[in-house]
């Protein structure tokens, strides 16, 4: 969390999405990246809602690279 709410800390990471009995099904790594917004809000409705931007260097989506190519 503190991460999120320090907009000059660049930082390596990943989110999984996990099924309760299959394990991970999906799985974005980022490399250098900034927080750029994080929100949460909760609905009566809906639950609890969570919202994270963020700004990588590098991003890898079930295994295929996408590079900004920051200079």
């Amino acid at each position: 969390y503190g991460w999120a709410v320090k907009p000059w800390v660049k930082k390596n990471g990943a989110v999984l999405f996990k099924t309760g009995t299959s394990g991970v099904i999906f799985e974005v790594a980022f490399m250098n990246a900034y927080c750029i917004r994080l929100h949460r809000s909760i609905s009566f409705g809906q639950g609890l809602s969570t919202t994270l931007t963020i700004s990588p260097e590098t991003l890898t989506v079930q295994g295929v690279d996408f590079d900004n190519r920051w200079v």
